[in-house]
C-alpha cells in the first residue's frame, strides 16, 4: 500500500464501502497531515506573540531608557525618535540582505550605531544598537551568531567614535567596527 496527495473534495473513503488496507492508509495520512497543518498555525501563533511582546519589551526599555541618558528634556522625543528610525532601517535592510545571503553577516548594523552615536548620544546609541542586534538575529533564525558578532561591531562601532571632526572620524570608527 502506497500513501498519495489528497486533492479538494476528493472521496477517501465512500459510504457503504469496505475498507481496504488502502482506504485505511488513506484516511491515516489525511488526518496526519491534517494535525501538522493544524499544529503549524498553533506554532505560528505562538511564535508571533513571542515576537510581539519582545518588540514591545524592547521599545519600553527604549522608551523609558532615552530621557535617563538625554542631556536635554526638549530632546527626548527627538532621539526616541532618531533611534527608532534607525532601528527600522537596519532591519529592513537586514531583511532585504536575508534573501542574498541566509547567513546575517552583511548587515550593516555598525554604520546605523555609529550614526545613531553622532546624532544623539554614545550611551543611547548602545542600547538601540544591542537592541537592534537581538532583533536581528530574529530575523536569520535566532541566530547566536548575528547577535553576537553584529553586536559587538555594532557597539565596538558606537564606542569608537566619540568625537567627529573630519570625515576621516567616521571611516576609523567603521574600521574598528
Amino acid at each position: 500500500a502506497k500513501t498519495h496527495r489528497f486533492e479538494v473534495g476528493e472521496v477517501i473513503q465512500a459510504r457503504g464501502r469496505r475498507w481496504t488496507p488502502q482506504s485505511k492508509l488513506d484516511v491515516r495520512t489525511y488526518l496526519s497531515e491534517r494535525a501538522a497543518r493544524e499544529e503549524r498555525g498553533a506554532n505560528l501563533l505562538n511564535i508571533l506573540v513571542a515576537h510581539a511582546i519582545l518588540v514591545s519589551l524592547i521599545l519600553a526599555a527604549l522608551y523609558r531608557m532615552t530621557p535617563l541618558v538625554s542631556a536635554k528634556p526638549e530632546q527626548v522625543m527627538r532621539n526616541l525618535n532618531l533611534s527608532l528610525l534607525i532601528m527600522c532601517a537596519t532591519l529592513a535592510t537586514g531583511r532585504i540582505v536575508l534573501y542574498f545571503n541566509p547567513d546575517g553577516l552583511l548587515v550593516p548594523l555598525a554604520a546605523g550605531g555609529i550614526r545613531l552615536a553622532i546624532l544623539t548620544n554614545p550611551r543611547l546609541a548602545s542600547m538601540a544598537t544591542m537592541s537592534t542586534a537581538l532583533l536581528l538575529s530574529l530575523q536569520f533564525d535566532y541566530s547566536w551568531r548575528v547577535l553576537v558578532v553584529s553586536g559587538v561591531m555594532g557597539f565596538a562601532g558606537v564606542v569608537s567614535i566619540t568625537r567627529v571632526r573630519r570625515r576621516g572620524d567616521m571611516a576609523r570608527s567603521a574600521f574598528v567596527a
